[in-house]
């Protein structure tokens, strides 16, 4: 088991906390319950018989069986819910279930009150919001859940997410230890503490594919203690989890990946650019790899490796980045260590930063290929610009 700690990283200007290692936060850590079900009273279904999904009428608190929607359900109205627990509970107890919005809301309070939870899911289980369809509830899209603590909780493993609106709450989406969960095309807008949160510990196997995420920019006295991220993955003990395709601009942080113990992740396509501090951070990964993203115009490095770890297996290769126009370094590669196989910087476009476009300080084994990269300045000397 591995310890929860925290890392103070110094930059150039201030100490920030970037990456908290903590197996849950303590606000987060009270969340993590299953209501017992006598505690709570079903939410009222219709008698519609398959393949056509039921209605389902919630009431604040209710609980919502798998088994009573076979062929999935509808939300059927909007719900206000400004207390604590959760506004919906799923319980899966039939294989899976699948519950739509429906274009509807699911409000809680402003600001949100701590411990409130929008949607509480155990396992197996899909809440997606209704795709081509006008929403019954004017401009909310195809379903809105907003002003929770945690918009969507997952308790459990292999539950998904998709086309759902979260907004102001402070965490958006937040799994569990339990592996195969999708996150796939929400829009998550002002989530304050955090878009999406993967919690440190985990099993893995997850994955945050083609998803809005902005403003989450929180102050480190409503979020203690890191403010403002867009999507935060913890270290996993099994599988690696793929970050891909998502855009992820105006937070605090773009994204932080600590990967203590030297797992590794797939970050590819995604766009981490106009954050008021680092783009992206990845803290001691090992075999990850970083391509085809965009780190551009952040308030401080676009990039961000550290502790990369090469002693085992497998490299790491960072290639086909984009990192322009940053207030710091355009990519930072410190504090990397072991021999070989040695890391692989190439293809990367890195022009017009603040200080260096690429910057290593000289630590580990790391192959950045003479004239492979783009880029106007780096340190050291040994790389070499095209």
């Amino acid at each position: 088991m591995k310890h929860a700690r925290s890392i103070l990283v110094t930059t150039r200007h201030a100490t920030v906390v970037l990456c908290t290692m903590l197996v849950l936060l303590a606000a987060v850590s009270a969340q993590k319950h299953v209501p017992t079900k006598k505690m709570q009273s079903p939410c009222a279904v219709s008698n519609t018989a398959c393949p056509v999904p039921k209605t389902v009428m919630a009431t604040c608190g209710c609980v919502l069986y798998s088994s009573s929607i076979p062929c999935g359900g509808m939300l059927g109205n909007d719900l206000s819910c400004p207390s604590l627990g959760s506004a919906i509970t799923l319980y899966d107890d039939n294989n899976g279930g699948v519950l739509n919005l429906d274009g509807r809301r699911i409000l809680g309070s402003s600001p949100p009150l701590a411990f409130s939870i929008g949607i509480d899911a155990d396992h197996h289980w899909t809440i997606m919001g209704q795709v081509g369809l006008a929403p019954v509830s004017a401009n909310h899209g195809p379903g809105e859940i907003n002003g929770f603590d945690t918009g969507i909780q997952f308790e459990s493993g292999w539950n998904s997410v998709t086309h759902v609106h979260l907004i102001n709450n402070n965490t958006g989406i937040e799994m569990n230890l339990d592996p195969g969960n999708s996150i796939t095309a929400n829009t998550l807008i002002g989530n304050s503490c955090y878009g999406i949160l993967i919690p440190d510990e985990g099993e893995g196997s997850d994955s945050v594919v083609n998803n809005l995420v902005t403003g989450s920019t929180g102050s480190s006295t409503a979020c203690p203690p890191n403010p403002g991220m867009g999507i935060y993955v913890g270290y996993t003990e099994f599988y690696p989890n793929l970050v891909q395709g998502n855009s992820v601009n105006h937070n605090n942080i773009g994204m932080c990946a600590n990967l203590d113990g030297g797992e590794s992740i797939t970050v590819s396509g995604n766009d981490f650019s106009a954050n008021s501090q680092q783009g992206a951070y990845i803290y001691y990964g090992e075999g990850i790899t970083v391509s085809g993203n965009f780190f551009n115009r952040n308030g401080q490095d676009g990039l961000w490796l550290d502790y990369l770890q090469n002693a085992g297996t497998y490299a790491s290769v960072i290639q086909n980045n984009f990192s322009n126009d940053n207030k710091g370094h355009g990519i930072t590669l410190t504090n990397s260590g072991g021999s070989s196989p040695a890391n692989l910087l190439t293809g990367n476009v890195a022009l017009h930063n603040n200080t260096y476009d690429l910057f290593w300080d000289g630590l580990g084994q790391n192959n950045w290929p003479a004239k492979s990269n783009t880029c106007d300045t780096s340190s050291p000397s040994s790389i070499v610009c095209n």
